[in-house]
């Protein structure tokens, strides 16, 4: 009985814990790769244009750019911010 009971916690406490986010910083943007796809969450600089390429690499594997956070530009700008998406 205490070791079914034991299990049951253990199990519970595992899927409680929130998922964990992979992040990764690429040509001076910030990526974070959450069920396998990556949103853009900041940038390490300033700049004027941003790039957004369709796909990213990291650690070998490619992953989708399909978002970009809210407050991913916030005060980062040089001047007037231009983004394009890159072919």
């Amino acid at each position: 009985m205490k070791s079914k009971l034991f299990l049951t916690l253990t199990l519970a406490m595992l899927f409680a814990l929130p998922a964990t986010a992979q992040k990764a910083t690429i040509d001076g943007i910030i990526y974070e790769i959450q069920n396998g796809q990556a949103q853009i969450t900041g940038t390490k600089k300033a700049t004027e244009t941003v790039e957004i390429p369709a796909t990213v690499e990291i650690k070998g594997k490619d992953y989708p750019v399909t978002a970009i956070a809210p407050s991913a530009f916030e005060g980062n700008w040089a001047s007037r911010p231009s983004v394009c998406r890159k072919a």
